[in-house]
């Protein structure tokens, strides 16, 4: 889903607009000790805070419209697995989780 979720942003962004986020964010949000796809992965909130923080409104909506664009068809996640508001990401991201760990059992 990171991957999905960046390819998502570099599409929107463009690479060299997203590397410049990414960068910032790193550095400033992250201390330099996680990238971006780490981020997504092990602390979407963090992850999330971070993006919203340096874009704000137009941050939520993007991750919202990546969510239901793309995310939602490619995990093909039910009605009830959407991104409406901050904090979905991580919640969302514990739902991939447990499918996923169901699915291996």
């Amino acid at each position: 889903m990171a991957d999905a979720l960046i390819a998502g942003l570099k599409e929107i962004f463009g690479t060299r607009v997203f590397n410049d986020i990414a960068a910032k964010t790193i550095e400033e949000d992250f201390d330099g000790k996680m990238d971006i796809r780490t981020s997504i992965i092990f602390r979407p909130e963090l992850f999330e805070q971070a993006f919203i923080g340096i874009l704000g409104e137009a941050g939520e909506r993007i991750l919202e419209y990546i969510w239901e664009s793309r995310l939602c068809n490619q995990f093909e996640f039910d009605a009830g697995t959407r991104y409406h508001n901050i904090g979905d990401l991580a919640a969302c991201m514990q739902t991939i989780h447990m499918m996923m760990t169901q699915s291996r059992s």
